[in-house]
């Protein structure tokens, strides 16, 4: 996975992991604002609702039609802004080699830096966050975003691209676990706080997957409107974070919240949190060996018409997501959580089994492992966000999400540790350990899932 896009949504899109892997090779609320908003003619993205006629239905648009006005608007504002940030972001390297005469090692190194850049941002942002007006916060990494689009438009040199994909970094890092809290901020009952973690997730997916598409033609003609176009999406971002979230009343002190680290110790008490955590942090780890990794494996194994293969293995990943997530969306978050996370790690030791044992080089069978890891990670993903956004305490929402964003290491890291591997050990090593992984992990998930937790009410934290 590009890193930089890794920042903002760390093992979030699917679809485009292939594909991007292709093009780096080829460089080298609240009810109470419901009812303000059903005049707004801007909110009724869908125009009327018919949702007793949909109830029965468990796909993705009926899904997205049963929540509130105000919700749609901002889920199809964070959609623009992915759809347009994967019009960029798979391109940089390409422009930043071919266009700015960037060495592999520089662009390596500065993805690297921006990738830890935006992994530190997050749980700061979450603690200033509980302290302060969360908009405030946002509108800055918001604005900041949209002068880095602009520095990329207009000043076309390698000092000012370094820069600002540095910033870039910062600013996503500070921004996404906002976004993140605040879709539980949108929710008007109980119900509605998976389906819109799993409407997100969908909708990133189908941004991800036709956003490169849109951005080759752009960086093919070297036509650099795409940065507007992307710096113009953020503004409508910007709308939707100033008049359809909640105000929320009651900031806490300082006095009130405690420090940082304070802040950070009773997150770590949290039994169903650190184990979220620890989960969230070898599950990516071990779905990352289905990605990098197993191109590098193919490559070790010399295998033919390997950029044949990669496509044949995105139309697979597509495919599940769009079609299988699409249309059974309902029955998915309608499974008990400890049932569909144990389906989830089932589905991904069986597709890491399948590749370790596939030493014929069978293609179908590594199509049929990448579909069922897609269908394991469209299961456990939107699932995990939502029971971090139901146990967060109120008052400290945002530095939960925050910390919890740090989790995404193991995603970070899994492309380096999975090339010693495949180099010293061989490839069948790497992903019979990776299997094995599975294990513990569907331990930890077992044990902690015993039950569904109630919604943390403010300072409220279940200890170990």
């Amino acid at each position: 996975m590009h890193l930089l896009q890794w920042i903002s949504d760390p093992y979030d899109v699917t679809l485009s992991n292939l594909w991007r892997k292709r093009t780096y090779q080829y460089a080298g609320t609240k009810s109470h604002i419901a009812d303000k908003d059903k005049n707004d003619p801007i909110m009724d993205v869908w125009g009327e609702k018919s949702v007793a006629n949909e109830k029965k239905a468990g796909g993705f648009v009926a899904t997205l039609r049963s929540l509130p006005p105000h919700a749609q608007f901002f889920i199809v504002a964070i959609t623009l802004t992915r759809l347009t940030s994967f019009m960029v972001f798979p391109f940089l390297a390409v422009i930043l080699s071919e266009r700015l005469g960037a060495t592999v090692f520089q662009i390596g190194f500065l993805f690297t830096l921006g990738a830890f850049v935006g992994l530190a941002a997050s749980p700061i942002a979450g603690f200033i966050a509980d302290g302060m007006r969360k908009k405030n916060l946002m509108h800055g990494a918001n604005l900041l975003t949209i002068i880095c689009f602009l520095i990329l438009a207009f000043l076309p040199n390698l000092q000012a691209y370094f820069i600002a994909i540095t910033l870039f970094s910062a600013a996503g890092g500070v921004l996404e676990p906002l976004l993140r809290s605040s879709l539980g901020e949108l929710a008007e009952n109980e119900e509605q706080r998976p389906a819109l973690f799993h409407v997100r997730y969908y909708i990133v997916n189908i941004a991800g997957a036709v956003g490169p598409f849109i951005g080759l033609w752009f960086i093919q003609n070297g036509n650099n409107s795409i940065f507007l176009i992307a710096a113009a999406s953020y503004i409508l971002l910007g709308y939707a974070i100033q008049f359809k979230l909640p105000e929320i009343e009651d900031t806490p002190t300082a006095k009130e919240r405690g420090s940082s680290l304070s802040v950070l110790k009773e997150a770590f008490k949290h039994r169903l949190f650190v184990a979220l955590f620890i989960s969230n942090l070898l599950l990516v780890f071990i779905y990352a060996q289905t990605d990098e990794p197993l191109t590098l494996h193919m490559i070790n194994l010399g295998v033919p018409d390997l950029a044949a293969i990669i496509a044949m293995l995105t139309v697979t990943n597509t495919v599940v997501v769009l079609v299988i997530h699409g249309l059974f969306m309902k029955q998915i978050m309608e499974m008990g959580e400890r049932t569909a996370f144990l389906v989830a790690i089932a589905c991904l030791g069986l597709s890491l089994l399948m590749i370790a044992i596939n030493q014929q080089q069978f293609v179908w069978l590594w199509v049929l492992a990448i579909g069922v890891s897609t269908l394991g990670e469209i299961i456990a993903l939107p699932m995990f966000l939502t029971i971090v956004d139901r146990v967060a305490p109120k008052d400290q929402r945002n530095s939960f999400f925050g910390i919890y964003m740090l989790s995404n290491l193991g995603g970070a890291v899994a492309p380096l540790l999975a090339a010693q591997l495949i180099i010293t050990l061989g490839g069948p090593v790497l992903f019979y350990a990776a299997t094995a992984l599975c294990l513990p992990l569907a331990w930890i998930g077992y044990i902690a899932l015993k039950e569904k937790q109630p919604i943390a009410e403010e300072g409220e934290i279940e200890s170990v």
